[in-house]
């Protein structure tokens, strides 16, 4: 794990992570923890977008959820 890609944004973004779950520990759905993710992002000024869309294909179909 010596060679990060990008390093500095790895940091920040696993300090956002760090930030969230040690203020809200474990036990809420993922919604809770993604609008966490979100507002830490935004107060850190931190580009993101969130829950991109895209189509899953399984064997021969695109399956009804994103």
């Amino acid at each position: 794990m010596g060679n990060i890609l990008y390093k500095e944004e790895s940091y920040q973004l696993v300090g956002v992570l760090f930030d969230v779950h040690n203020e809200l520990g474990g036990g809420f759905l993922e919604a809770v923890y993604s609008d966490a993710i979100q507002y830490e992002l935004k107060l850190k000024s931190i580009p993101f977008e969130r829950e991109k869309q895209y189509k899953i294909r399984y064997k021969d179909i695109i399956l009804p959820h994103h």
